[in-house]
């Protein structure tokens, strides 16, 4: 979305389209979808462009955790969805904190937002489970 901090609402909406063509294609081949990779720098326009966003960027937490957040209210709970692998967690702790503009999201409030659904909603089925309609 091209806007520097556009809020989770603005950014669930945007998802709408996308979602739309991504449970046509689960539905098409009958599989859930997985991305094999997510994720969000934590500076402005984190969700439009990222890889034109400067090294030198400021830092925007709340830009970063929206967006998590409009992830999660857009597409967390549909029947087609299988999972995600979020770009960018090591495998090391400490590697990142709060000062960073990068996707990282260890000791950020985007840490926060991803626990918060995984702990709320418990752990999802597999990817290679049936198509949600049973077929």
């Amino acid at each position: 979305m091209n806007a520097a901090s556009p809020g989770r609402a603005a950014l669930a909406e945007a998802w709408r389209p996308q979602a739309g063509r991504l449970r046509a294609l689960s539905a098409r081949y009958r599989r859930k979808v997985v991305f094999t990779e997510l994720g969000y720098r934590s500076a402005p326009f984190a969700a439009w462009r990222h890889w034109e966003i400067e090294d030198t960027a400021p830092v925007d937490l709340r830009a970063q955790a929206e967006a998590y957040e409009a992830f999660f209210q857009a597409v967390w709970g549909q029947p087609w969805f299988g999972g995600v692998y979020w770009w960018k967690w090591f495998s090391h702790p400490g590697h990142s904190g709060p000062a960073s503009n990068d996707f990282e999201l260890e000791n950020k409030p985007a840490e926060a937002v991803v626990r918060r659904h995984y702990l709320r909603n418990g752990r999802m089925g597999s990817p290679f489970d049936t198509h949600p309609d049973g077929r």
